[in-house]
């Protein structure tokens, strides 16, 4: 790409800039103009500089991501989370990242849908992939906020009652979670070798990296369900879905279908 510059009798500047050639073959050039030659050649920087959307930033974001996850910094859990959250984004992918304002940005944020777990995550994601940025309009963003409902608790009929309608492989995950305690995002994420029927118990995160790390002991009852559904599973991951370990929302599906009315995995 090459540009022209000359100043006018009246002593402003100007260029002819070369942005390349269209798809036909035409040449495609831009005029523009400044007070002063410095301000003509940050214009003309600027025309020459990449357009990044806010699109391409998440997308960069999640590629991060995906590698902490092979680091074993964040779980897979936490992963498939930021990237179901992305999909949330709409059309601000679209956004040039270097023209969103902080008022285009608080907008945006305003008029996001679902829970308020969900807002806040898909704003996170967003805020995230701006972090380090000169230009990053979510820097003094607050997250949305929203009252959250203590999760009902299941009673020991609740449970007879979602064990009794389930099968492989929702009822050895329902049993777990039943008969463990362990948070829904651990259990649907075990892998076999994580996992000793012998001695019965399984090796489980503590928090959201796989660096801590607390074993769970396993009941009789949890022990004679996992190895009646041993024999049925080929997997590596007790619990797999088409890319690793079942997402979370065909397990919340899967839940609804089986338990009482107002009762989540949680």
């Amino acid at each position: 790409m090459r540009h022209y510059i000359r100043q006018r009798p009246n002593g402003r500047w100007e260029a002819q800039v070369s942005l390349g050639f269209s798809a036909d073959g035409t040449r495609i050039r831009r005029s523009i103009s400044a007070a002063s030659e410095a301000e003509l050649h940050a214009r003309i920087n600027q025309l020459l500089a990449p357009v990044y959307t806010v699109g391409d930033l998440l997308d960069a974001h999640l590629v991060m991501q995906e590698h902490r996850a092979a680091m074993g910094l964040i779980t897979l859990g936490t992963l498939y989370g930021w990237q179901y959250a992305a999909k949330r984004v709409g059309p601000l992918r679209d956004t040039a990242a270097d023209t969103l304002t902080v008022s285009q940005a608080a907008a945006w944020a305003a008029s996001l849908k679902g829970s308020p777990s969900t807002r806040r995550k898909t704003f996170q994601v967003v805020a995230g992939a701006f972090r380090g940025r000169d230009h990053n309009p979510f820097a003094d963003l607050p997250a949305p906020s929203g009252k959250t409902s203590e999760a009902a608790h299941a009673t020991a009929g609740d449970v007879a009652t979602i064990l009794a309608r389930s099968q492989f492989p929702w009822k050895a995950l329902w049993t777990l979670l039943a008969y463990t305690g362990m948070r829904p995002g651990e259990a649907r994420c075990l892998r076999w070798e994580h996992v000793d029927l012998h001695i019965g118990s399984a090796r489980i995160l503590a928090g959201k990296t796989v660096r801590s790390v607390r074993q769970v002991p396993l009941l009789p009852i949890v022990v004679d369900c996992l190895t009646q559904f041993a024999g049925e599973c080929s997997s590596a991951w007790l619990f797999p879905g088409r890319h690793g370990p079942v997402d979370r929302w065909t397990m919340n599906r899967a839940f609804k279908r089986v338990a009482p009315h107002g009762l989540t995995p949680h």
